[in-house]
């Protein structure tokens, strides 16, 4: 079992306050099954981008596999791979967009495709 619950590697800005966290396997590469294999901050420790990552690859099927925030908490833009191959377009979500997720026939088909 490959399950890292604490990370591997925290970089941290000059004045001490974390710039990023990175879950990596024995064979370094990003890796996390639990979560996102890496979790960027704005200075200030606002987290800024969440990336999800299996053996270096973007991949997850369960949501977007990177996350970008604004410094208020709120989602600035999605981006979905599985197994590091795009398969959902760029998602702005913005007054002027909507946000459809996955349906659960979507998600059963990927799971079908891609295991």
């Amino acid at each position: 079992m490959d399950i890292t619950i604490e990370p591997t590697h925290i970089d941290y800005y000059a004045d001490d306050t974390i710039w990023s966290e990175r879950w990596m396997n024995d064979r370094d590469e990003y890796h996390n099954t639990c979560g996102p294999a890496i979790k960027w901050y704005y200075h200030g420790g606002i987290l800024s981008t969440e990336e999800w990552m299996i053996n270096d690859l973007h991949h997850r099927l369960d949501g977007p596999a990177i996350i970008f925030y604004n410094e208020d908490g709120t989602i600035s833009r999605e981006k979905w791979y599985i197994n590091d191959c795009r398969v959902f377009v760029e998602k702005w979500l913005d007054e002027n967009c909507i946000y459809e997720p996955f349906t659960d026939d979507d998600l059963m088909a990927i799971k079908l495709r891609w295991g």
